[in-house]
C-alpha cells in the first residue's frame, strides 16, 4: 500500500510539475503539491483538531486554488479549512502555514515564533529553506516547479515526512 501511494505521489508531482506555467497554473500546481505534502506528513497525536487547517500568510498569489482543493476532499480524515491571515501570531493553530513572498522580512521571526508548534512551513521564496522553512518551491529554467526540503527543520517541528517525499526534493539544511 505504501509503495502504491508513493508511486502515485511521485507520478502526481511529475505530471503536475511538467506543465509549462503561467502564474495561475504555477500556483494551481503549488497548491496541489502543498496538499500532497500534507498527506505524506505525520503530525503528533492530538495536533489536528476538527479541521485540517491551512493558513496563507501575506499577499496570496493563489487566487482560490486552496479553496478548490478544500472543496474536493479531506486531509487526515478532516475537512479542510483555509484561512488568509495578515499576522503570523494568528498561525498557532494551523497544520500548514504557507508563507507568501510579501513576508520576506519576517521569515526568521515567523520560524522562531512557530518553533516547536508542529506546524508545517511552506513557501516559494529564495533563501526561505535556509531560514527554517520546511518546504520551499523554486522554478527551473524549463518552467517546472521543484522544491527544497529542510529535514532538520522538520525534525525540530516534530513532523515526520515520508522518505520518498524527502528524496524528491533538494535537501537544504
Amino acid at each position: 500500500m505504501t509503495i502504491r501511494i508513493s508511486i502515485l505521489f511521485a507520478a502526481t508531482l511529475w505530471l503536475g510539475t511538467s506543465i509549462s506555467q503561467s502564474q495561475s497554473v504555477e500556483y494551481t500546481v503549488k497548491a496541489s503539491i502543498v496538499e500532497k505534502f500534507s498527506r505524506f506528513t505525520e503530525w503528533e497525536a492530538g495536533a489536528i483538531g476538527e479541521y485540517f487547517v491551512i493558513d496563507i500568510l501575506g499577499d496570496s498569489p493563489f487566487d482560490g486554488e486552496f479553496e478548490r482543493l478544500a472543496a474536493k476532499g479531506r486531509i487526515k480524515n478532516r475537512p479542510i479549512r483555509i484561512n488568509y491571515i495578515a499576522d503570523y501570531h494568528d498561525a498557532r493553530d494551523c497544520q500548514v502555514l504557507f508563507i507568501c513572498r510579501s513576508e520576506r522580512d519576517n521569515v526568521k521571526e515567523i520560524v522562531r515564533y512557530l518553533k516547536g508548534s508542529n506546524t508545517l512551513l511552506v513557501s516559494d521564496s529564495p533563501g526561505f529553506s535556509e531560514m527554517g522553512v520546511h518546504f520551499n518551491f523554486y522554478m527551473k529554467e524549463n518552467e517546472t516547479v521543484h522544491f527544497e526540503v529542510n529535514p532538520k527543520a522538520l525534525s525540530r517541528a516534530k513532523l515526520r515526512t515520508d522518505m520518498l517525499l524527502l528524496s524528491l526534493g533538494k535537501v537544504v539544511n
